[in-house]
């Protein structure tokens, strides 16, 4: 048997939150109360490490509820692996971060929405100035990189602006900004949903703002759509972002869920057949199987109804996962598409990253951002 690749892993230590946002894509809180036991984890870590694992995003759910945290940093940071952990930062505090560091964190993502009134109204109450206090203490490490996350909608894309600004003057090193997608609890926030030329003039904007500004920090956005004046990127992406096309042929990641169930995006976890699950199989076998389970092979084909488009070798039928939440078929073609002669523009992975510091687009931030 070939021993596949595998370059990251977003890793689920607890599917238990503090917060219910309503637009959680994993819906936490609602699937898989139980956790890992720390052995498996260990296990898991050490059989991608074999595989080629590079980045380990430690997730959740919210994974400072695990008391085990520090052991699992430590385990990780000894693999020689870059770990992130991903936090709403509501209850970490200063020291519990410096255990973290100690142990060998040296990357945290913190989600802020919006000002104070906005995101305490979608996160829960006081949770925005608990979340700026841990992201001051984060600058004061040193060797240590903070990344900020927000979730664009069309009610707080004017504050992601000013957003940006603020953590620009205050030296955060990445600010990763999602669009966002009705899946998860956000099923029902359809109408809050950027259409594509809304997207396009809010990415335009921002993009100006970082080019006429002195931006030391990274602004990481994500792509979503491709329009008639770009060029086409078939090719030249890596990870996940490059789409659901082929999905089991060129893949290098994996998402694994608090219960161990195994998926290739978030879009297919909650809804989706998982690969298999870790506590009946190891990572060699799902990726074994990722290239020939029926479902994967599947929605890995380009859609009938796109098969004669000649724009097929850049979209490749876009998002299966957008054609599920809103056709009801992961099978068919990304409702996002969009084609006239005076108009055109097509849907790409939503996961789909371009830096706007330097232009450069990748199929994961990391490619995004490397130099």
């Amino acid at each position: 048997m070939n021993v596949m690749k595998l370059t990251e892993i977003d890793l689920y230590l607890t599917e238990k939150c503090n917060l219910h946002c309503p637009f959680c894509s994993i819906e936490a809180n609602n699937r898989h109360p139980s956790a890992m036991s720390l052995e498996k984890i260990f296990d898991i870590i050490s059989e991608a490490k074999k595989l080629g694992l590079e980045e380990l995003h430690l997730t959740g759910g919210e994974p400072s509820l695990r008391p085990d945290l520090e052991e699992i940093i430590r385990f990780a940071a000894k693999q020689g692996l870059n770990i992130r952990l991903i936090t709403n930062g509501s209850i970490m505090n200063q020291e519990k971060l410096q255990r973290l560091y100690d142990a060998g964190l040296r990357s945290l993502m913190i989600s802020i929405d919006g000002y104070e009134d906005y995101h305490n109204r979608v996160r829960g109450k006081g949770v925005y100035a608990k979340a700026m206090k841990l992201i001051e203490s984060s600058l004061l490490l040193d060797d240590f990189t903070l990344r900020v996350n927000s979730v664009a909608w069309k009610d707080n894309e004017r504050e992601i602006v000013e957003l940006a600004r603020l953590f620009n003057r205050m030296g955060i090193h990445i600010y990763s900004i999602f669009l966002g997608s009705p899946l998860g609890f956000g099923t029902d926030a359809k109408a809050n949903v950027f259409e594509a030329r809304e997207w396009q003039r809010f990415s335009n904007h921002l993009q100006e703002i970082v080019n006429k500004e002195i931006f030391t920090m990274q602004v990481v956005i994500e792509k979503g759509f491709i329009f008639n004046d770009e060029i086409s990127l078939e090719g030249t992406l890596k990870g996940r972002g490059v789409g659901c096309y082929d999905i089991a042929g060129h893949f290098d990641y994996f998402l694994i869920r608090g219960n161990g169930d195994v998926y290739p995006c978030v879009f297919y976890s909650n809804d989706a057949p998982p690969i298999g699950n870790l506590h009946q199989d190891n990572l060699q076998a799902l990726l074994q199987r990722y290239t020939t389970d029926s479902f994967y092979k599947a929605v890995g084909r380009v859609p009938e109804e796109c098969t004669s488009c000649y724009l097929m070798g850049t979209c490749k039928g876009g998002c299966r996962g957008y054609a599920q939440i809103y056709k009801g078929d992961w099978n068919r073609a990304d409702p996002r598409c969009h084609l006239k002669k005076t108009e055109e523009y097509i849907p790409v992975c939503p996961i789909m990253k371009k830096n706007l510091n330097t232009g450069k687009i990748g199929g994961s931030s990391e490619q995004a951002l490397k130099k």
